[in-house]
């Protein structure tokens, strides 16, 4: 886009319509932050069930849940010595 073209009204529209979204914006986000967080309790339920069922794969309603076992071993020169 050419700045060089935009009208100044044309650019003091898009500025005043920018600031007056950002207030909607901020609370739907923080609207979206308590739902993630409320959410994360709901994911972490799912997961504990998994793992006291032994389950690696689960589909909730088309959402895919999986959980693979990792097995994690530090090397450091100290160990290595």
């Amino acid at each position: 886009m050419n700045l060089q073209s935009i009208s100044s009204f044309v650019y003091r529209k898009a500025c005043d319509d920018f600031l007056g979204l950002q207030p909607e914006i901020l609370e739907a986000q923080a609207k979206l932050k308590q739902l993630r967080k409320e959410q994360k309790a709901n994911v972490d339920v799912i997961k504990q069930h998994m793992v006291e069922n032994d389950v690696k794969n689960l589909d909730v309603g088309g959402y895919e849940f999986a959980r693979e076992e990792v097995s994690r071993c530090s090397f450091t020169e100290k160990n290595l010595e």
